[in-house]
């Protein structure tokens, strides 16, 4: 769940009434411009730097002409310097390519493939430059495309988005009922929150060791499972891992709504994935399998007006629920957890200063380690990633080792808006 504050060119979709909220509402939004500049804004901005900096340099010129011959050699030192800098990006990419980096999405075995502390920094760079080859190259996919919103929200709290799925359409091509002409984008429709939950999986995982592998199975269970985008993304990403999903939502009629934001037709023999209706809290407690699961994902959010007491103090927040800050359920979940490398995963969703500390406080009494992963932009979302192993310097350069092979291998399926740099920095042991 994140907040939406500025909404427009909106229309409504589809909308029912539940007995758990009073209405839930589908809305499609039209935000092609508005992503075309959140995602691709550096591009614009250094076109129209250019462009100011020529409009100025023509007005110098026709002001001072007694500094042609300068301004001259100035151009063509630029002209130069451009022309060295559009060589050494393509001597750079094509270095990339013939060093193992695998089109074919085959991951290597060669030591020197996979980042070390000899080779972090330069293995690094070679990531953020191919993160910014996949953003050219995604850039003219989407010029070529109308891009909407899909958008599930509850009548009594409108700001808040439950579920959100990005789709394109060909441009001047009418949406027909059945989504036939539609294209689920689901990398691209993660908010942080997401992104940050994405990458707790390598907490978990070694990518190699479990890439494409029949005995290293993934046990997710995901708590608030709404209307499966969280899910969706991750299939994508881990498209050759076997995973096993439990997704738990309360609310049938979210499920009736199940469709408008999945592609029926995709099939991955590696993924098995339970859609079950029950409530979370109930779920959690009868749950029998002791240490099955590796990573459990907990965004529930609470109702209208939902707070906790502490101190004499009303402490507001949207998620996680408050059922889920008290002993019993946290004993449980930690039941059911994986000893060696199990995680807990938690949305925290507040504007409220005093309730991040009480739930901080609240996770580090269960917890050996408490991991904090903070939004990078306008999102208020952050992420606590809670394990009963202790989560070492050497785990946390680990983890980024595992993250940066990942990506290397699957670029062209990376996050747009992922800021490799900021993310690592936002990384906090608490």
């Amino acid at each position: 769940m994140v907040l939406n504050e500025d909404v427009k060119d909106c229309k409504i979709i589809s909308c029912e009434k539940s007995k758990h909220c009073t209405s839930i509402i589908i809305r499609d939004v039209l935000i092609t411009d508005e992503f075309m500049s959140d995602h691709f804004h550096d591009d614009q901005n250094k076109i129209e730097k250019s462009k100011k900096k020529k409009k100025n340099k023509n007005k110098t010129n026709k002001n001072n002409n007694n500094n042609n011959d300068n301004n001259n050699k100035s151009k063509h030192k630029e002209i130069n310097s451009i022309h060295e800098k559009h060589i050494e990006d393509n001597t750079l990419r094509n270095n990339l390519l013939n060093n193992g980096i695998c089109d074919d999405h085959v991951l290597c075995n060669n030591d020197d493939d996979y980042p070390n502390e000899r080779n972090f920094f330069e293995y690094k760079k070679m990531v953020m430059t191919l993160l910014k080859q996949n953003k050219k190259d995604k850039k003219i996919y989407f010029e070529k495309k109308d891009i909407y919103k899909r958008q599930m929200i509850f009548s009594y709290d409108p700001l808040t988005v439950q579920s959100e799925l990005i789709y394109t359409i060909k441009k001047n091509q009418e949406i027909k009922n059945d989504n036939e002409n539609i294209t689920f984008e689901y990398i691209q429709s993660a908010s942080q929150y997401h992104i940050m939950f994405c990458c707790s999986i390598f907490f978990v995982i070694n990518p190699n060791l479990f890439f494409n592998n029949k005995n290293f199975k993934i046990n997710i269970c995901i708590l608030g499972g709404g209307t499966n985008v969280l899910s969706n993304i991750i299939k994508t990403i881990f498209h050759d891992y076997y995973i096993h999903f439990d997704i738990i939502e309360i609310d049938e009629t979210v499920k009736k709504f199940y469709s408008l934001f999945t592609d029926e037709t995709y099939n991955n023999e590696r993924h098995i994935m339970n859609y079950i209706i029950n409530d979370s809290y109930d779920y959690i407690t009868k749950f029998t399998q002791n240490q099955f699961y590796n990573i459990i994902f907990l965004d529930i959010n609470n109702s209208q007006n939902s707070y906790i007491t502490a101190d004499g103090y009303k402490l507001y927040m949207t998620c996680p629920h408050v059922k889920f800050l008290n002993n019993h359920i946290i004993n449980n979940i930690k039941n059911i957890l994986k000893k060696d490398n199990g995680i807990l995963v938690v949305n925290l969703l507040t504007r409220d200063k005093h309730a991040k500390t009480y739930v901080y406080n609240f996770f580090k009494t269960f917890f050996v380690t408490l991991i904090s992963i903070s939004s990078i932009n306008k999102e208020i979302n952050e992420v606590l990633i809670c394990s009963d192993n202790i989560i070492t310097p050497e785990k946390n350069t680990t983890f980024q080792y595992n993250l940066l092979y990942m990506i290397k291998n699957y670029y062209d399926k990376w996050f747009l808006n992922f800021d490799l740099e900021q993310f690592i920095n936002n990384i906090k042991i608490m």
